[in-house]
């Protein structure tokens, strides 16, 4: 996951634990950037969807007790 942030642009991600929320400091202006911050955020999502992090959450907290 640390790849995937690191080899693509910079976008500001909100999320409420079910959706989750891109948006471009710098706006979206045409149809390039509006197509590539909608590969970005399909492909977030499958990176989050193929793994398990409630499992790796709930791991790290049982470490931390």
């Amino acid at each position: 996951m640390v790849l995937f942030f690191e080899s693509n642009l910079y976008y500001h991600i909100e999320s409420n634990g079910k959706t989750f929320l891109l948006m471009n400091k710098e706006g979206i202006d045409n149809v390039k950037k509006i197509k590539a911050q909608f590969d970005y955020g399909i492909r977030l999502e499958n990176i989050i969807s193929n793994n398990n992090y409630d499992e790796i959450l709930l791991k790290s907290l049982q470490i931390k007790s």
